[in-house]
């Protein structure tokens, strides 16, 4: 009976934490912290309505707003960060001098793949600069050759 979904508009970013089977009302809830303690927090409905104490909305604003800041630190401190999902979802490796092939390119920068560079293969077995696929799926969730969907692994 309870979902709680975060969504990360600056990042276009979003995760659901726990689903606990519908229905569920939609709710706002606005807090602020210091130094990571809930200081005041509070639910508001979806018709910008305050949610009366009585009904024990208080004692879940703070739970929840303790929960988002814990969800938060985790992003923060890259368990959760998209950087790091990019990084642990794509095979590095470097090119071998002897196998350099004349007229390989990356799709990305339109660069030649030079001897002994790190180049980054998705599942789909493309291949890029390293940075340059880094770069990419931070701003898109595709292959640029065959625009597979690309699948973000937190381990």
């Amino acid at each position: 009976m309870a979902r709680l979904w975060i969504c990360k508009y600056f990042e276009n970013f979003e995760s659901v934490l726990f689903v606990n089977g519908p229905p569920y009302d939609t709710l706002q809830m606005e807090f602020t912290s210091n130094n990571g303690v809930v200081t005041v927090s509070r639910l508001v409905s979806r018709d910008k309505e305050l949610l009366e104490d009585e009904e024990g909305y208080r004692e879940q604003s703070t739970l929840l707003a303790r929960l988002v800041l814990w969800y938060e630190s985790l992003c923060t401190n890259g368990i959760f960060s998209l950087a790091k999902a990019i990084e642990q979802s794509i095979k590095i490796s470097r090119l071998s001098k002897e196998k350099e092939e004349v007229g390989d390119i990356c799709a990305i920068c339109h660069e030649e793949f030079r001897g002994d560079e790190v180049i980054g293969t998705l599942k789909c077995k493309h291949s890029y600069h390293e940075e340059c696929i880094k770069k990419w799926l931070l701003l898109k969730r595709t292959c640029p050759i065959c625009r597979a969907v690309f699948c973000l692994r937190f381990t």
